[in-house]
């Protein structure tokens, strides 16, 4: 499979502070994050990790460390708008969306936030999919 689709140094999140008032809205860059991440799971202060699939196609974290409780939404920052996942719909029923140049199944991942954590922070980490999931090159034409 080649590697196709975004450098994570160019992949940006948009971050709100206050989940129920958004008083804060702005970008984040996702090392940022992930470190943040990686900090409070060594300092036993992570609260609460949650990945969701969002009704706009959108994917995001939920973050509760100490003080911090945070909405991460993923987004593209090259294109200056939130990333729709290219949704596509089949007459079986299966749905495959757009994550970071990549398709991947919805069903599988949905259900499971595990795996969808996993590829996040892989994706973040190295800038790469992560090859233990079956992936499927987009045609963004």
């Amino acid at each position: 499979m080649k590697e196709k689709g975004y450098d994570v140094r160019m992949l940006y999140m948009v971050t709100t502070k206050e989940t129920r008032h958004i008083k804060t809205l702005h970008d984040e860059s996702a090392t940022k994050i992930v470190k943040f991440i990686k900090r409070a799971i060594q300092k036993g202060q992570l609260r609460f990790l949650d990945c969701c699939f969002g009704e706009q196609e959108e994917y995001g974290l939920t973050i509760h460390a100490n003080e911090t409780y945070a909405s991460v939404f993923i987004h593209d920052a090259i294109k200056q708008r939130t990333y729709d996942y290219c949704n596509k719909k089949y007459g079986n029923d299966m749905t495959e969306v757009l994550l970071f140049g990549y398709d991947f199944c919805k069903a599988c991942l949905c259900e499971d936030k595990d795996i969808l954590f996993d590829i996040i922070i892989y994706f973040f980490e190295t800038g790469r999919v992560n090859e233990k999931y079956e992936w499927y090159e987009t045609d963004l034409s």
